[in-house]
């Protein structure tokens, strides 16, 4: 996009000039992609990326970042947000253990939206970590109103323990599951349909630094 600045000069540039114009042109663009990816941190269930800065900012300073993450449920959550950023960090949380999910980051500018071309992005593969294993799922309590779980883990993986993933649904209905995190080796339903068999699912995250 051409941006025009017109200006009338404070004198004339020449005796017979007469009333004279001048024309400032500056050129503005979208930035180049992103550099240097890389995984920072990760978990089982969430993953931290950090890259630096464009080579090329388009002659403008409103730099700022797109998140779009392939195969991402909409439970993922994105710190400090999936658009409109500017710093060269971003941590995903919520994912599910064992996956590949591609993070694509977007650089974008004032001018991107109107420029008619592709914004430059820089894409990441990730792999998550399995969950741990969990043992003996069971039923601690219940009432008319709640149903509480327990599950037990080897004794060698607790003090590596981030969380706990619990995944429930009504049977024959796992499109309709919801995920949920625990600290502890229990966790309490308080929001259910009564005479339904549900199912749960309890795996946990373990801290894991990339190398």
């Amino acid at each position: 996009m051409f941006h025009f600045k017109i200006q009338t000069p404070q004198k004339p540039i020449s005796d017979t000039a007469g009333k004279c114009f001048q024309m400032f042109l500056s050129f503005s663009e979208p930035p180049s992609a992103p550099q240097n990816p890389v995984i920072e941190s990760q978990t089982a269930t969430s993953v931290t990326l950090s890259w630096t800065h464009p080579a090329d900012l388009g002659n403008r300073q409103d730099l700022n970042y797109r998140i779009v993450c392939q195969k991402c449920s909409g439970d993922v959550l994105f710190l400090p947000g999936w658009t409109g950023f500017n710093v060269t960090r971003v941590t995903l949380s919520r994912l599910e253990g064992g996956k590949t999910y591609e993070v694509i980051i977007y650089s974008e500018n004032g001018v991107t939206s109107v420029s008619g071309t592709q914004a430059q992005s820089v894409s990441v593969n990730i792999v998550t970590q399995s969950l741990g294993k969990v043992m003996n799922v069971r039923k601690l309590s219940i009432g008319p109103k709640y149903l509480t779980i327990g599950w037990d883990i080897p004794s060698s993986m607790k003090s590596r323990v981030l969380q706990y993933q619990i995944r429930y649904y009504p049977r024959g209905d796992e499109a309709s599951a919801i995920m949920k995190y625990s600290l502890t080796q229990n966790f309490t339903l308080t929001e259910f349909m009564l005479q339904t068999e549900y199912i749960f699912l309890v795996s946990l995250s373990i801290f894991w630094t990339h190398s």
